[in-house]
């Protein structure tokens, strides 16, 4: 990243300080922090619009998203909504799952049970995850993330990108995700897991 700045962590009585202007975070970015951060630590940082999430200690940021994303997400998770049985929920980000003491994310949507729902965080391992691909971040999505929901047990992980418009269905079968589903444009995506839902994903978008 052309005008990034050096990254720096301080630590006085577990404070945390980070040192970038705004504009520098134009894309989702791994920080290597000199000390491996904990959720503690996160939640030290400011309320500035930037999502925040830990992946083993390290530290990885994304710029805010864009209209298009975030239209997305809304009507996506309105369509979920609208399905759910009472004993799910339906979170949006900002919200965090907390996976270990040292590695927090924050998908876009979560399908959890109720029980799982902590005070602060998501406590238990989500039904679903869907993640809203950017440009920003659908390297990030189709990697790093992959791998981490994957090991994490996360039975099933959306992808949704709403430039193609398309949805990817990723599948745990036997700790591997397979991709079990992809529809684009006006297609429908009929599905029972974790419940009966249809989606289209021009209507996401359009």
């Amino acid at each position: 990243m052309a005008n990034q700045k050096p990254w720096k962590l301080k630590r006085h009585t577990r404070h945390i300080e980070h040192q970038w202007s705004q504009s520098d975070i134009l894309f989702t970015v791994a920080m290597k922090a000199p000390v491996a951060l904990t959720y503690e630590d996160l939640q030290d940082f400011p309320d500035d619009g930037y999502r925040r999430e830990l992946i083993h200690g390290q530290l990885l940021v994304s710029a805010a998203p864009v209209p298009k994303h975030q239209r997305a997400v809304f009507r996506l998770g309105s369509l979920l909504g609208a399905a759910c049985p009472s004993h799910l929920e339906i979170l949006p980000a900002p919200c965090d799952w907390a996976v270990s003491e040292d590695t927090v994310f924050e998908p876009d949507l979560m399908v959890v049970h109720r029980e799982s729902v902590g005070p602060k965080h998501i406590e238990g391992i989500p039904l679903l995850v869907v993640e809203v691909l950017s440009p920003s971040t659908k390297d990030t999505d189709n990697t790093l993330k992959r791998y981490e929901y994957e090991q994490a047990g996360v039975p099933a992980y959306w992808l949704v990108d709403p430039d193609v418009p398309s949805l990817t269905v990723l599948s745990l079968d036997s700790g591997i995700y397979t991709e079990t589903a992809r529809v684009v444009g006006n297609e429908s995506y009929d599905t029972k897991w974790p419940y009966q839902v249809t989606i289209t994903p021009l209507e996401l978008v359009s």
